[in-house]
């Protein structure tokens, strides 16, 4: 009884004050505390008024188990193994007013052997109603269906070599949403990686395109999903390519690929290609999105991300696997340069044959690569 009021009070001492209603943007505070028997981290938000604040923040509590955590954490003090919580939340949401957040919780959640559990929050914050699949989805059963179905013949077969544990269906009760997809939460004893963590598989809106609701005030278009999927005007593209990174990937070009490295894990050893190394990294926002990197070295402690490569995602409507050349041309107008590749020197890339189209933007070049039927396979961002 003692130890649940010394908790209670814990997270009382931890939790920010507010005022009543700010009118400053919607954001995020890491709360939290570091113990001998482990870290427990989780946000607490800020710009509501006070009735919103508690209880979207209690919110947060519950979702991320923290009281349970941290009382778990207290009998941690000289365990071998400790008990580590941490969060993540997509600030664009936040702007729309969604509120989606992940909690990660590894090591002794339950027990002294080590395990990896992800548990979620997705909030409308404009109803204070949690998100379900009926708000983004036209048809949630067609959808369930279609995604189970998508997951089994297409990413199964991709995922087998590089999970412990890979039963993609049935679909998790977990999720969290960005701009640019839906992410997908397991538990571990359904789907894990060779790196002993809880799978997780991210979903491109555009590969969800049929079943998504969109229109006037839905979620999809309040958090930047349908911008995301509608090919409309290449500002945004511009906007993306000089910012160095692509909606949805945490790396960004010039970033350190060790620690990149460090924090992910690699997926596969790097892939020799014609100028360099293709980086596969161990996430779900990372599947079949590679960092390019130069050659010149054994080791990739000196080695910087000089590209990122998507052959699968959206970006602001350039859809991988569905966008033509000639659609691409008309809102963005005729390439700087396109390159011609036969089958070898495709090969050499880890492309198929076709047509590059290079556009140079103020400090970085946009290239797409169309296939021989003239579609866009893949979308990388250089240096």
């Amino acid at each position: 009884m003692m130890m649940k009021k010394w908790i209670a009070t814990l997270l009382l001492l931890l939790m920010p004050c507010f005022a009543l209603a700010q009118e400053d943007a919607l954001t995020l505070t890491d709360a939290g505390v570091d113990l001998p028997g482990g870290s427990i981290h989780y946000p607490q938000i800020q710009g509501l008024d006070e009735e919103q604040t508690t209880l979207v923040n209690q919110a947060l509590l519950e979702a991320g188990q923290i009281s349970q955590r941290l009382e778990r954490a207290t009998l941690l003090t000289s365990a071998a193994v400790k008990l580590n919580v941490s969060w993540q939340a997509d600030t664009q949401c936040l702007a729309g007013q969604v509120l989606s957040a992940v909690f990660t919780a590894e090591g002794a959640v339950t027990d002294s052997r080590s395990t990896y559990v992800y548990t979620t929050l997705n909030m409308d914050l404009a109803s204070g109603e949690n998100i379900t699949w009926a708000d983004l989805f036209q048809d949630e059963e067609a959808a369930r269906a279609g995604i189970a179905s998508y997951l089994e013949d297409e990413l199964a077969p991709e995922l087998s070599a590089h999970l412990m544990n890979s039963e993609l269906t049935p679909l998790p009760e977990d999720f969290s949403l960005d701009a640019s997809g839906m992410t997908l939460y397991y538990p571990i004893s359904q789907l894990a990686t060779l790196s002993d963590r809880a799978g997780a598989v991210h979903l491109s809106w555009c590969e969800l395109l049929p079943y998504l609701k969109t229109g006037e005030g839905t979620v999809l278009r309040r958090i930047g999903a349908e911008a995301m999927v509608t090919l409309s005007d290449g500002s945004d593209i511009q906007k993306a390519a000089d910012s160095g990174s692509l909606p949805g990937i945490p790396a960004q070009l010039g970033d350190n690929v060790q620690e990149l490295v460090n924090t992910w894990g690699l997926l596969i050893d790097p892939d020799l290609y014609e100028n360099g190394r293709l980086i596969s990294l161990d996430g779900a926002a990372f599947r079949t999105v590679y960092l390019m990197t130069d050659r010149l070295t054994e080791t990739l402690d000196s080695s910087v991300v000089q590209g990122i490569r998507m052959d699968r995602g959206s970006l602001y409507g350039l859809c991988i696997g569905k966008t033509s050349q000639s659609e691409w041309r008309q809102v963005l107008g005729e390439p700087d340069y396109t390159v011609a590749l036969n089958e070898e020197e495709a090969d050499s890339q880890r492309l198929q044959s076709g047509e590059s189209d290079y556009y140079r933007y103020d400090t970085h070049t946009l290239r797409l690569h169309a296939n021989e039927d003239g579609v866009l396979v893949s979308l990388m961002l250089l240096e």
